[in-house]
């Protein structure tokens, strides 16, 4: 880091999401070579080579785009009407709404995945195994509910961040004052 030197919000938000592109890539390609290593490999007809592009390829390429684009992504996802605001306070506004997103683009890329295996998980109890479907498929619904909460969640993070950080502000102001008045 150059001294005097600040980051823009916009630079620190590009910075997290190369991190996040590089985490999902890595990751993409370790749960890839253990599905490798540990199925029959391409053997399995077209539904499950579909299934795989979903479940690897996807976040890879999602992963390649965080990575080769993370300034246009940033100025895509960081609130325009607070830039100029955050760039002239203290570093501390400006830190939390960086880790705000990039905890948001973590929730995102890490239910991503999760999602679309569950439910492909799903899906071939159904079509495989329709006789005990019902009683299978209970803790893979669950999950999957708990994979689109943990989506919303990032989501909401990534692409509110605005409101997010004014809600915390206020909390943090109302539990100030209850403070001063005790």
């Amino acid at each position: 880091i150059i001294k005097g030197h600040t980051m823009k919000l916009l630079e620190v938000s590009a910075l997290a999401i190369r991190f996040i592109g590089i985490f999902l890539f890595i990751f993409s390609v370790q749960h890839f070579m253990a599905w490798l290593l540990s199925s029959k490999g391409f053997d399995e007809g077209a539904d499950v080579a579909i299934a795989i592009f979903f479940m690897y390829g996807f976040p890879l390429i999602l992963s390649l785009a965080f990575i080769l684009f993370p300034v246009s992504i940033a100025k895509v996802i960081t609130p325009k009407s607070s830039v100029a605001e955050t760039e002239n306070t203290e570093g501390t506004i400006r830190f939390l709404y960086a880790l705000t997103i990039v905890l948001g683009l973590y929730l995102i890329a890490s239910a991503l995945p999760d999602i679309v295996y569950t439910g492909l998980t799903i899906i071939s109890i159904y079509k495989f195994d329709a006789i005990n479907a019902s009683t299978s498929t209970t803790s893979n619904t669950i999950s999957l509910i708990s994979h689109f909460t943990e989506l919303a969640i990032g989501l909401l993070l990534t692409l509110k961040t605005k409101a997010v950080i004014s809600i915390i502000s206020k909390a943090k102001k109302t539990a100030e004052i209850r403070k001063n008045i005790s």
